[in-house]
C-alpha cells in the first residue's frame, strides 16, 4: 500500500484556500464574511490558533451559506480541467492507495472517489463548517491511519511537508515532494 499527502503533494495547491477563492468568485454575496475568515487565518498564521481551531473558526464563515457537496464537485471539475492533479501521481496510482490529508474530507472526497482510492481527512460538518471529528494533521495522521488500517504495511509514503515525519517513519520508503520532483525523505 502507498500513502500520499494531498495538498501540494499530488494536488497543485491547497484545497481549502483554493476552494475558498472559488466560492468567493462564484458567490460574491459572501464577501461580507471575509474579514472573519481572514482574522481566523491570521490567528493560525501567527500560531495563536492550532490547526483544529483554525478549521473550527474558518469553515463556519462560509460553509453554512453554500451547498458544500455540490460546490465541491463543481470545484473539482474545474481543478481537473486545469490539470491540478500531478501527472506523476496519475501515472503511478493504484486502487490500494490511501490519501491522508488535513483538508476536510467533504472537500476532497469528489476527486478521491473519481481517482478510485481511499481517503482519510479532517472531519468537518458540511452544514456548519465545524470540526466534528478527527483533524488529521501531523502526528494525528498516524493515529487516524492506524484506526482505519491497524496492521497495514506502508510500502511508500509521499508528502511535501516535514510535519508528516510521523507518517514517513511508518513507511518502508518515504519521499518528499517538491513541485514535480520526488526526493528521498530527509534524514533530519
Amino acid at each position: 500500500m502507498n500513502v500520499f499527502d494531498f495538498d501540494e503533494t499530488i494536488y497543485r495547491g491547497d484545497t481549502g484556500r483554493n476552494f475558498y477563492r472559488y466560492i468567493l468568485r462564484k458567490h460574491p454575496r459572501l464577501w461580507w464574511r471575509v474579514p472573519k475568515g481572514l482574522a481566523v487565518a491570521a490567528g493560525f498564521a501567527v500560531k495563536i490558533l492550532s490547526s483544529a481551531q483554525f478549521k473550527d473558526g474558518f469553515y463556519p464563515t462560509f460553509f453554512p451559506y453554500i451547498d458544500v457537496e455540490r460546490e465541491s464537485k463543481e470545484f473539482w471539475e474545474l481543478q481537473k480541467r486545469q490539470g491540478r492533479i500531478k501527472q506523476w501521481y496519475l501515472d503511478m496510482k493504484q486502487s490500494s492507495d490511501v490519501i491522508t490529508t488535513a483538508s476536510p474530507e467533504c472537500l476532497v472526497r469528489p476527486i478521491v472517489e473519481e481517482l478510485g482510492v481511499k481517503l482519510i481527512g479532517a472531519e468537518v460538518d458540511m452544514a456548519t463548517g465545524r470540526l466534528v471529528g478527527r483533524n488529521n494533521k501531523d502526528s494525528e495522521k498516524v493515529k487516524n491511519f492506524r484506526a482505519v488500517y491497524p496492521k497495514a504495511a506502508i510500502d511508500e509514503f509521499y508528502s511535501d511537508s516535514r510535519s508528516d515525519d510521523p507518517m514517513a517513519e511508518l513507511a518502508k520508503r518515504a519521499f518528499i515532494v517538491r513541485g514535480d520532483r520526488i526526493l528521498p525523505w530527509p534524514k533530519n
